[in-house]
């Protein structure tokens, strides 16, 4: 079902946890560090653990507009945490306020941090590599590190195409309302706006007004 806990979900919050453990048993080693590298591993392990509570959050309360009519019959269950994104009109205002806390806040806020890490860890090897406890803990923090940057170049790829789809939405709604007279308005109501992307593929796929 939608937006519910999966195996995966539940070993990237044990590892992630074991990862908080570690840290914490090995801080003070850490805080010897010129650069305090432990606070940026700590913060950024807290936002994703944080970022895919909103995408389950998100999933779950769009769940039941998006499992309507035919995109139930089309889409299913697939139908979760990828549209989540995708979609900038969301019916449920909690939907939209994470999807706007998402490309608002989230992901600009994850991509500074993962470039502050960057250069804390920089300065680590080049500065004082001694302070790391081990050599796994510096190799799995540039390990880490390269995970943060596929996670920011995928959301920013997924921000492209949902600002893509929104365009191709008020392109739709623009080209309405220039058919939009006085005899549709009274058959049909306003047609020239659209809930979400989804109208516009069927409007493709050959859906037009009825006559």
């Amino acid at each position: 079902m939608v937006g519910e806990l999966g195996y995966n979900d539940g070993i990237v919050l044990a590892s992630l946890l074991f990862s908080c453990v570690d840290l914490h048993l090995e801080w003070a080693s850490f805080s010897t560090c010129s650069q305090p590298i432990h606070w940026w591993l700590l913060v950024s392990y807290a936002c994703v653990i944080c970022f895919r509570a909103t995408h389950l959050l998100g999933s779950r309360a769009a769940a039941p507009a998006a499992t309507d009519e035919q995109h139930s019959a089309s889409h299913g269950s697939d139908a979760g945490i990828g549209e989540f994104l995708l979609d900038l009109r969301h019916k449920g205002s909690v939907p939209r306020a994470l999807v706007a806390f998402t490309w608002a806040v989230a992901l600009p806020f994850f991509t500074l941090w993962t470039l502050i890490g960057t250069k804390w860890l920089w300065g680590v090897l080049n500065e004082s590599p001694q302070c790391v406890p081990t050599s796994t803990h510096l190799w799995f923090s540039g390990f880490w590190l390269a995970l943060c940057y596929i996670w920011i170049a995928v959301h920013v790829a997924l921000c492209g195409v949902a600002w893509t789809l929104e365009r191709r939405i008020q392109r739709a709604e623009s080209d309405l309302r220039s058919i939009e007279d006085e005899d549709v308005l009274r058959r049909w109501g306003h047609v020239s706006h659209m809930s979400d992307y989804r109208a516009v593929n069927g409007m493709q796929g050959g859906g037009r007004l009825p006559l």
